[in-house]
């Protein structure tokens, strides 16, 4: 059964640790940040900047973290799926 954010985050706040944000502008800083959670079956959450959308646009970093998430994901947290994409967030969401 997928588990969702909200879940995870529940479980951080009951036994006290974090889920890290961390912003991607191209794809070495995905690719090792995927890999880097992977590694330490740690969850994060990826998002790009306002500046950084004009480089990397949310469609692009889209595509992309579902490319990781089936190479690195899958292995890490069997039990998570990526949230289905609802199109790409603007600023003034």
């Amino acid at each position: 059964m997928p588990t969702s954010l909200n879940n995870y985050l529940r479980r951080a706040t009951a036994e006290l640790w974090a889920i890290p944000h961390f912003n991607a502008c191209n794809l070495e800083q995905l690719r090792g940040i995927v890999a880097a959670a992977a590694a330490l079956r740690a969850p994060v959450m990826i998002g790009t900047s306002e500046g950084e959308r004009a480089i990397f646009t949310p469609e692009a970093a889209v595509a992309i973290v579902k490319i990781y998430s089936e190479k690195f994901w899958s292995a890490a947290f069997p039990q998570c799926r990526p949230h289905p994409q609802r199109g790409a967030r603007q600023s003034g969401d």
